[in-house]
């Protein structure tokens, strides 16, 4: 009561009658609000401006040349916020963003090194092949002790990237043989044993595993029955196919035929044909319920559900590689020199590195959202798109601003209330113009609030 009281004694001798706590109160958050409101026309107009500059850029973190080792790059993986590479003839590094350096870790030995690893449990796991030094080996590689050691022992060399399912390594290999390391017991063992080489990294769907061997067949792998089986007799086939919605999709070199297989039907089907070429090797991608694979120098993508195809892409040369995607697009790297990128929301391509000519030969990777590929005259590039990246920013503030907004407008809303009980209650008052301007306030609120979401998706859209 005293509190109500002290409150209704402070009034303004001119007119309005309004207790003056509460004008005071009202008018720091709405000073509060023109903070909040700067800051957010502040951040738009920084996103205009990235706009406006076009600020991305991509930088070569790393050249061969430069520590001596004329070669390829052949493999590019991610472990505890590093990028670790190889090269052909076998030889590991370490790179490392924060310190822009690199490092060298173990040789592998050998030439011919063409799979692309897998990381588990902290190590690097890599199939090194070279049939003339009789070193057809998997290696496993403890890069914090710069240590390795073979857990696979082969009669031919492996192009496969290597599958984990159930803390288990999966190689396929060139001896017709797919092979399983456990590393908790150290042993091998031959799980899958065809007529043809292995070249495919397979995949996994309902706990079976899935390989293409390079005569076509698909092989499918039961571990707890442990048991093989074809389950198809396709034409063509050299990619390790795409897991879509629980089906499974394989590009053909006949035609680029794309075909669908359903595991629980056991059944194949036509989806549509891409292309005549008969040079399909890239994986491809999967994005959003879409397919996206190579064919004839254009990447296309498939709509599985409408049968339908379309080319986003047109490349200079050919991509033998798996597609990338981060941040809701898709990224292609070319043997002429060049990677692409496509943006299934704007339907728009566009280059993001250029090599002069000289082409990409390792899949791509994604750390602290810069993409990293690697080319065959031995450097590795940086790309970096400061314009997406200041967008997922603005997001994020925009979100927190809209929620200390939305707690301006409830205190004002109760000091609305609070006026009117005290008022009615206790004096009469001219509360109108009061009123009113409580009002005004909390609509402009609302106004502006409104108007940078408005802009903020505007601006977003016309990227």
């Amino acid at each position: 009561m005293k509190k109500l009281l002290s409150l209704l004694s402070v009034l303004t001798i001119g007119g309005s009658a309004l207790p003056t706590t509460i004008a005071c109160s009202s008018y720091e958050k709405e000073e509060k609000l023109n903070i909040i409101n700067h800051l957010l026309a502040n951040n738009l107009e920084n996103l205009k401006r990235s706009k406006r500059e076009k600020i991305n850029y991509k930088k070569i973190i790393v050249d061969l040349n430069d520590i001596d080792d004329k070669s390829q790059i052949r493999s590019l993986l991610v472990l505890n916020n590093k990028i670790y590479f190889t090269t052909i003839n076998g030889k590991m590094y370490e790179y490392d963003p924060q310190t822009e350096k690199n490092r060298f870790v173990v040789d592998m030995g050998g030439v011919e090194h063409w799979s692309t690893g897998i990381i588990f449990n902290n190590k690097i796991y890599i199939a090194s092949g070279a049939k003339s030094l009789n070193n057809q080996k998997v290696y496993e590689v403890d890069p914090s002790k710069n240590y390795k050691k073979a857990v696979i022992n082969m009669t031919n060399i492996s192009h496969s990237q290597g599958l984990l399912f159930n803390n288990k390594l999966y190689f396929g290999s060139g001896d017709h043989n797919v092979y399983e390391y456990d590393p908790v017991t150290e042993q091998q063992k031959i799980t899958i044993n065809a007529n043809s080489t292995f070249r495919t990294s397979g995949v996994t769907l309902n706990n079976k595993l899935y390989f293409v061997s390079h005569d076509s067949k698909v092989y499918e792998y039961n571990p707890t029955t442990q048991q093989q089986k074809i389950i198809q007799n396709l034409d063509k086939i050299r990619t390790s196919g795409l897991v879509l919605n629980n089906k499974i999709y394989f590009c053909s070199n006949n035609e680029g035929t794309i075909y669908e297989y359903n595991p629980q039907t056991e059944h194949n089907r036509l989806v549509v044909k891409i292309g005549n070429t008969n040079s399909i090797w890239s994986d491809g991608a999967v994005l959003n319920n879409k397919l996206y694979f190579v064919s004839d120098s254009k990447v296309h993508e498939i709509d599985p559900i409408a049968n339908s195809k379309k080319t986003v892409i047109n490349m200079k040369g050919e991509s033998h590689l798996r597609g990338l995607t981060f941040n809701n697009k898709v990224y292609f790297a070319s043997t002429g020199g060049n990677v692409y990128e496509y943006d299934p929301i704007s339907g728009y391509q566009k280059i993001i590195m250029n090599n002069e000519n000289v082409g990409f030969i390792s899949n791509g990777i994604e750390l602290n959202n810069k993409l990293y590929f690697g080319t065959v005259d031995g450097k590795i590039y940086e790309y970096f798109d400061f314009y997406n990246e200041n967008i997922n920013n603005l997001k994020k503030d925009l979100n927190e601003k809209q929620n200390e907004i939305t707690k301006l407008k409830t205190e004002l809303e109760n000091y609305k209330n609070e006026f009117k009980k005290i008022s009615m209650k206790y004096v009469s008052l001219d509360q109108d113009q009061f009123l009113k301007n409580m009002d005004r306030t909390i609509k402009n609120i609302e106004k502006t609030q409104n108007l940078y979401v408005s802009k903020i998706n505007i601006d977003i859209r016309n990227n």
